[in-house]
């Protein structure tokens, strides 16, 4: 089944809504993750994993 692109525009906006905020109280992006879905065994995101870092 495919997703509306509208559904993976929303999603994306998101994201980089929350990198942006997180980049401002000082944390950097180091890796986006998107989990495989283990019941059907395809690699389709059902959510985003998203890794920050602050050094020291």
């Amino acid at each position: 089944m495919k997703r509306p692109v509208k559904f993976k525009e929303e999603t994306t906006e998101e994201c980089k809504k929350v990198i942006l905020s997180e980049a401002e109280r000082g944390w950097r992006l180091k890796q986006v993750v998107i989990p495989m879905n283990e019941k059907s065994g395809v690699n389709s995101p059902l959510c985003y994993q998203i890794i920050f870092e602050r050094e020291g």
